[in-house]
């Protein structure tokens, strides 16, 4: 261990964190529908309305294309997190204290 993941604000970073990890995974986990920002139910009955076969298939293929899109950007978004805990662990524990000056 280093001798700074001992001190408090490393600690307290480290319970912050597991905090903040634990709210986001019961929100994630009770999430059951997942929704567009500025699509409504209405449009979507609208749109199951439609039968015309070229019309649905192309529409279709760019959900497909946009769910897609939506699911890279979460992967790369949670890589990002990722290592941005990494990193802020790593300079947290670096911090010196007071008493660490006079070392």
């Amino acid at each position: 261990d280093h001798r700074y993941a001992q001190r408090k604000v490393a600690k307290d970073l480290l319970q912050r964190f597991g905090a903040d990890a634990q709210a986001h995974g019961k929100i994630k986990s009770a999430t059951k529908i997942p929704r567009l920002v500025g699509l409504l139910d209405e449009d979507i009955v609208k749109f199951a309305a439609i039968s015309e076969p070229k019309f649905v298939s192309t529409h279709l293929e760019r959900i497909q294309m946009l769910i897609e899109k939506l699911l890279e950007l979460e992967k790369k978004d949670t890589r990002f997190i990722a290592d941005s805990i990494s990193y802020v662990l790593l300079r947290a524990n670096e911090v010196p204290e007071a008493d660490d000056e006079n070392e």
